[in-house]
Parts: structure tokens; sequence; C-alpha cells
């Protein structure tokens, strides 16, 4: 009896550390590959201070407006392929990565939309990328544009944005853009009010 107990231990013991190996040179590959990557593939923009850590800004073209795109969850300022070239032929055009995405730092706040648009505006700022904006947010990116969106409606002390309008690619529902292009585009249908 205490033999075959013996042996059952042996080989749980066997079992378990063989599977711990496998999790642990798992996240060795993964750790070396992340670092070979960072080193093959530099970022496209450049990195901006956005309260403490830096975010990655890609901007192209030049002239007003500047059109900010906004990418889905889980992607990066890559998601938008083309897109930014073709826009960029008329106006000034920005993409990035929140903070923790591709070649972004990752933050030392939680992920709120409230820390996200923050750290958005602290990095335009520290850009120099000058409004007048055009928001364009893709999936939960076009949540995150209406937060700046309503944030510019309640016109705080230190948040002075020029918004000529918001658009939502596929994913949600807001459908607004300027008339004029001189005012604030007034809400319609918001999905998460």
């Amino acid at each position: 009896m205490k033999q075959r107990r013996l042996t059952w231990t042996k080989v749980v013991f066997w079992v378990i550390s063989c599977l711990l190996l496998v999790v642990i040179s798992g996240f060795v590959y993964e750790w070396i590959a992340s670092k070979h990557d960072k080193s093959q593939h530099p970022p496209l923009g450049r990195m901006v201070d956005a309260g403490g850590y830096r975010l990655h800004i890609h901007k192209m073209g030049a002239g007003s407006p500047t059109i900010v795109l906004e990418s889905g969850s889980g992607e990066s300022s890559l998601s938008w392929r083309d897109i930014p070239e073709k826009l960029s032929s008329f106006a000034t055009v920005v993409s990035y990565d929140r903070a923790g995405y591709a070649w972004s730092e990752e933050a030392n706040t939680p992920r709120t939309g409230e820390n996200i648009v923050r750290e958005l505006h602290t990095a335009l700022k520290n850009a120099d990328i000058q409004a007048p904006y055009i928001l364009v947010g893709h999936s939960l990116g076009g949540c995150t544009q209406d937060s700046m969106h309503r944030r510019t409606e309640t016109k705080s002390q230190d948040w002075f944005w020029w918004m000529l309008g918001l658009r939502m690619m596929p994913g949600g529902q807001i459908r607004s853009m300027p008339k004029n292009g001189l005012r604030l585009i007034p809400r319609r249908s918001y999905p998460f009010s």
C-alpha cells in the first residue's frame, strides 16, 4: 500500500513539474519574442508623454482640420491600414495606440474612458497637434471619442477642444458630421447614454 501511494505521489509530482515547465517555457518564449519584435519593428510615429508614460502617435499630412482616429477594442493604430495615408492628402491625420497596446507603454492608471480621454488630450497637447479635430472612432474607439465629445461640451477649464464633428464606424450609432464646420454638432442617439 505504501509503495502504491509513493508511486502515485511521484507520478503526480512529475506531471505537475512537466506542466509547470511547459507554462514557464511559454512565458519565456513570449518575453523573448516580444523583445525581438520591438527591436525589429520600431514605431511608425513617435512616442509622446501622456502623463508619466508614453503613447505612440502617428501623424500624417498637414493642414486643418486634424482627424483623430481611435481604434476598436484590442486593436492598434495599424488597424486603420491605408486610411490615414488617403486622408492625409487634405488634412492632418493622427492615429495612436492606447496605453498598453502596440508601441505604447503601459499606463499606471485604470483603463477607464475618462483616463483614456485624458491621456489622448495630454498626448495631443504634448505633440503640439492643433485643433480643430474631427473624431473618428471604430467600435469601442467610438465610445472613447464620444467621451471626448461629451467632455468638450462641458468645456471644463483645462479642456479647450474645438470639434468639427464626430463619426463612428460600424459598432456605434453616432452619424453626425458638421454642416458648416464651425460649431459643435449636437448629439443624436448615443448608444451608451
